[in-house]
């Protein structure tokens, strides 16, 4: 499973670098992502592979601002805040 989530996480920047272009940053940690899943996937105790799953997210989270085409809203990601969110695009992230 958890490698699953970081293979999601990890297409949601390909489809981002597809249909917008290149951007160093997503790619870079497009790449990242896909070593970790890689890790994952031989992880051997369940202590790595939490570790590996919070690498991963940090690394997620840490270029989704990057994904929000409109700038001009108020629309913007300073980091992940659950309960309870503490902005709109954390609010949706905790919806969804």
């Amino acid at each position: 499973m958890i490698a699953a989530k970081i293979y999601n996480s990890r297409y949601v920047l390909q489809r981002y670098l597809r249909d917008y272009g290149e951007n160093d940053n997503i790619s870079k940690i497009s790449q990242y992502l896909s070593d970790r899943r890689n890790a994952a996937l031989e992880a051997t105790n369940a202590d790595s592979l939490r570790g590996i799953e919070g690498d991963a997210a940090n690394a997620y989270f840490g270029v989704f601002d990057e994904l929000i085409i409109d700038k001009t809203s108020q629309m913007h990601f300073n980091g992940r805040t659950r309960r309870p969110p503490k902005d709109p695009v954390n609010a949706l992230l905790s919806f969804c």
